[in-house]
């Protein structure tokens, strides 16, 4: 993705969220890091806040166009798939994308428990 944008000229800058993507940005495109995140297995909201609170103010102070979140999809235990998805700017329109999920929080055997629909 990254050579993507260069491509057409757009200059990217990279904040990583976690252990593993911030080693990996390290080790391979390191002069593109502007801020790194490492939250452990059981980020905080507070951690979250601030993760937040920097993307916004990034993208509202006009040195940010686009947020994007490039991630692994899992797809089994051996395979995962690269993914993205537009943060910011939020769109009305076009927000469902093939094999988006939805995540409800239910109670099972008296437990919580998480329900994933796929929506077609």
């Amino acid at each position: 993705r990254i050579e993507d944008l260069q491509a057409q000229g757009i200059k990217v800058e990279i904040i990583t969220v976690g252990k593993k993507g911030t080693v990996f940005m390290n080790r391979y495109r390191k002069d593109l890091v502007v801020a790194t995140y490492e939250c452990g297995q059981n980020p905080s909201s507070v951690e979250a806040t601030a993760i937040s609170n920097t993307l916004l103010n990034r993208f509202l102070g006009d040195n940010t166009d686009t947020v994007e979140f490039v991630y692994t999809r899992f797809v089994s235990l051996i395979a995962s798939t690269p993914s993205s998805r537009t943060l910011l700017p939020c769109s009305a329109t076009g927000i469902e994308t093939q094999e988006d999920e939805i995540f409800q929080l239910t109670s099972k055997d008296g437990d919580f428990s998480v329900e994933k629909t796929v929506i077609p």
